[in-house]
Formats: C-alpha cells, structure tokens, sequence
C-alpha cells in the first residue's frame, strides 16, 4: 500500500476511534439505567457529569466526570500505542514528518467532540471540560497542576463552576502553546512533564498536541456560549443544587 495513503488509514482510524469513544453517553446511560431519568429534562438540560451531579447527586457526577474523562485519554492510548508497539508503520507526511501525534492527539481531539456532539445523542451532548481535563491528567503533571489549580480556586470563590471550566480550559491551552515554543525553539526536554510509566517517551508535546488542545478549548467556549450569556445576565446556576428526587 502507497505510504501515503496507509498513513492517511492510520490517522483515520484514530480519529474515528476517538469520536465514537466519546460519543457514548455516560450521562444518559448513568441517569437512565440507574434512575430511570435523563439528566437532560433539568436544570441545564446537559449530559455532563456536571448537571449529572445536579440531577442525581454529587457522588454520581463525580462518577460521570470520571468515566468522561477517559473517554478522551483512551483513545490518545490506543493509538498512540499500537503506532508504538505493534510494529505498524508511523504514519508519515511528505516523507520526512512523523504524523503519529496527529493520529493520536486527534483521537483525543475527536473524542471530545464526540463528546459535545454525539452520534448517539443526535449529535448533541456535553461541554468537553471532562474529556479536555481526562487528557491532561493521564499525558503530564504539569499542565493539569496548573489548570487544576486555577479550576479549583475559582470554583472555591466563585461558586460557578462554567467560569472555573472556562479558565482552566484557557489555562491548559496556553500550557501546551508555551511548552510547543519551548519545545521548538530551545534544546529544553518538555517530556520532562510527561507521565513515563516505565517506557521512556510517552505522547510528546509540541504543536500537535497544542493544536488539539486549542481546538478542544475553543470548544469548551462555544459549549458554554448559554452559560456565558446567563453569567451576563447574573443568573448563571451556582455549583450547589439540590438533586431531583428518585
């Protein structure tokens, strides 16, 4: 097969895997199978772990965040390891570029927005803040500190949690753009802030990864395009509200 062309089929895939992974519901399915309830009849009417939680308690969303977040981070896995340890070909680009992170931040890119627009939900679906965090927390230490720091500490003055989303998604975007320039133009080793796990280089970080991060980011933003207009408002939900009752 034309190297081209099965570099083009290993990107494909990828991408493919990554959105039907996060296409599954895990809102719905949770609300539904466990509560006989759609977390998308209240509140913000969203399937997020967030309104999850709203809905059905705190415990429950926490779960739904959980589940969420490896939607995204499963994917970037998989690809990135059978590019890695099958012995399949690395996808390449114009003979001499290594597209290997294209095909496997694109799954993690793809699976968040799987996750905003689902195949099965018809094509709609949550906010990505849980598939964009997932990511971060399983690639490196340093972004999700930083990120989760500013999430956390919003959220804790605040009590809103759109805004602490909203700030953390910028906040991990500007991490992998500063760590891509680093990257790229010193001899500084980025992978310094990457999980090991004992096999050396894991996902690198650099422009593909800023790429789809930016992507990601942008669509937190336009998921929260509502919200945004109900903070303008003042009448943007607080992160304490009572669950419906069973």
């Amino acid at each position: 097969m034309n190297q081209y062309l099965a570099s083009a089929l290993i990107i494909l895939v990828s991408w493919l895997l990554g959105y039907l992974m996060g296409s599954f519901p895990t809102g719905v399915v949770i609300g539904k199978v466990f509560f006989g309830k759609d977390p998308r009849d209240y509140y913000s009417h969203n399937s997020g772990g967030t309104n999850v939680g709203r809905v059905f308690g705190k415990k429950v969303g926490l779960i739904c965040i959980f589940f969420d977040m490896f939607k995204a981070a499963i994917p970037l896995y998989v690809s990135w390891a059978v590019i890695t340890f099958t012995g399949l070909q690395e996808p390449m680009m114009w003979g001499i570029y290594n597209a290997a992170p294209i095909a496997y931040w694109g799954a993690a890119m793809m699976a968040g927005i799987g996750h905003c627009f689902s195949i099965f939900l018809g094509f709609k679906g949550g906010k990505a803040v849980s598939c964009l965090a997932g990511v971060n927390v399983v690639t490196g230490w340093l972004v999700p500190v930083t990120g989760g720091l500013v999430y956390l500490i919003v959220r804790k003055t605040k009590g809103i949690v759109s805004i602490a989303s909203l700030l953390m998604s910028c906040m991990v975007m500007i991490g992998h753009w500063t760590m891509a320039i680093i990257g790229l133009t010193t001899d500084f080793n980025v992978g310094i802030f990457t999980w090991s796990f004992g096999f050396g280089t894991m996902p690198v970080f650099g422009i593909e990864s800023a790429a789809a991060m930016t992507v990601l980011a942008i669509l937190v933003f336009v998921r929260h395009i509502p919200n945004i207009k109900r903070l303008m408002a003042g009448t943007e939900l607080k992160a304490k509200v009572e669950k419906v009752e069973n």
